[in-house]
């Protein structure tokens, strides 16, 4: 059976599953950048789009874009180490 995944806008409760997925996946030996304080004033922010890959109750994957008025950035993109090479 082919599961389809949903993706929707991150909501305030998913700021924390984003934050703790950056900190292992995306910036490993890094400072921590992308804390969940941060990600909550991304979802907050009217110009940042911050959607999910949600799927069985979790976050498997993000992508947090930020939005000017003639320019978009990518500012950071996730997916779960498990889930990589499965379509998300």
């Amino acid at each position: 059976m082919l599961v389809i995944p949903t993706i929707r806008l991150a909501i305030p409760a998913d700021a924390r599953g984003i934050a703790e997925m950056s900190r292992a996946d995306i910036e490993q030996g890094l400072g921590w950048s992308w804390t969940q304080v941060r990600v909550l004033k991304a979802i907050q922010d009217k110009s940042t789009h911050v959607a999910v890959v949600h799927e069985h109750g979790g976050v498997h994957a993000f992508g947090i874009m930020q939005y000017g008025e003639r320019k978009a950035h990518l500012a950071l993109l996730g997916v779960r180490q498990a889930q990589r090479k499965h379509g998300f």
